[in-house]
């Protein structure tokens, strides 16, 4: 078992050249990881883990679940937060399948569920919903915005991939600029 502040991570089973059997299964405090991800402010919650590594050598298969309450991070060089995140996830080797990932995204409701395929992107169908989210994306500018995207796979040009499609709305916004009027005066 693998243990530190506030997690507890238990493995079962065994390993050997021909065949697997092993278990992973625990709890882990998420700001435990934050020496991990140098982005990351902050970063709060207990994740709740099974995973298994199942079979034969060439034939191994990778399943399990994931499971979040209460989640919070803050990005502080993007002006990001979050909040009340809930998660559940459901593991294979080929993909996580997003059954739910909700919670609050600087003030405002996100929703994300569908299927991830982390190697064959193209096969990939997530659902992106945000309601009032605000967001800083440049200097001295300010946007409340919601969103309905569809994370899809398609045949591209330069091959298969991913295409990130929807609808943005800015519901409203703000930008503020300090502006000489005799300068712009005397340039007419």
């Amino acid at each position: 078992s693998f243990s530190g502040p506030e997690s507890l991570i238990t493995l079962t089973g065994s390993i050997s050249p021909t065949d697997s059997n092993i278990t992973a299964n625990g709890e882990i405090e998420l700001s435990s990881l934050l020496p991990y991800l140098p982005s990351f402010d902050d970063l709060r919650g207990r994740a709740k883990i099974n995973l298994s590594l199942l079979g034969a050598r060439g034939a191994r298969t990778l399943k399990g679940s994931a499971h979040l309450d209460n989640g919070e991070f803050s990005i502080a060089s993007v002006n990001a937060s979050g909040e009340s995140i809930q998660a559940r996830l459901e593991i294979t080797d080929q993909s996580i399948d997003v059954k739910k990932l909700s919670g609050v995204l600087n003030r405002g409701q996100f929703n994300v569920e569908g299927t991830v395929y982390p190697l064959e992107l193209a096969r990939s169908n997530l659902t992106i919903q945000a309601r009032r989210v605000e967001l800083e994306p440049f200097t001295n500018t300010f946007l409340v915005a919601s969103a309905e995207l569809l994370l899809s796979g398609k045949a591209l040009e330069q091959g298969p991939g991913a295409v990130l499609s929807g609808d943005v709305s800015v519901e409203s916004g703000e930008f503020q600029k300090r502006l000489n009027l005799q300068e712009i005066v005397s340039s007419i």
